[in-house]
């Protein structure tokens, strides 16, 4: 019975994980496929642009209580040699609502005056030009 028992346990567990996992995918597609208002691509496209040919992107998505709301974060971390840039959206699965959190460069937190310029610094970045 104990046996049993510890199966059932286990199954159920496995089942809730996998849940969770196919919600954070789900939340991550849906973050990638979101175009903008007024932009030329979709996230995906634009994280693919700033990374450029020798950086590379990182996704991943956790859950949030952001009032009386569970949304989801969605981060992409992008890093270009020494540099980092750092993205996080707020993901709502229930109005599929996608807004931008926060970003920050280099550790830095920037303001929404500085990251544009913030944007094509890190765009242009070359690491081989570093002395």
């Amino acid at each position: 019975m104990k046996k049993k028992i510890a199966v059932i346990f286990v199954l159920v567990t496995l089942v809730a994980l996998t849940g969770c996992s196919l919600d954070t995918d789900r939340s991550i597609e849906k973050v990638k496929k979101y175009w903008p208002p007024g932009e030329n691509g979709t996230m995906e496209q634009q994280v693919a642009l700033l990374a450029g040919a020798i950086g590379e992107a990182e996704w991943r998505a956790f859950n949030s209580e952001l009032g009386e709301h569970t949304v989801r974060v969605v981060q992409v971390t992008i890093k270009k040699g020494h540099r980092v840039a750092e993205f996080q959206y707020l993901y709502n699965p229930q109005t599929e609502g996608v807004q931008l959190r926060s970003a920050s460069f280099d550790g830095k937190q920037s303001s929404l005056l500085e990251l544009a310029v913030n944007i094509l610094q890190f765009m242009y970045y070359d690491p081989s030009k570093e002395k």
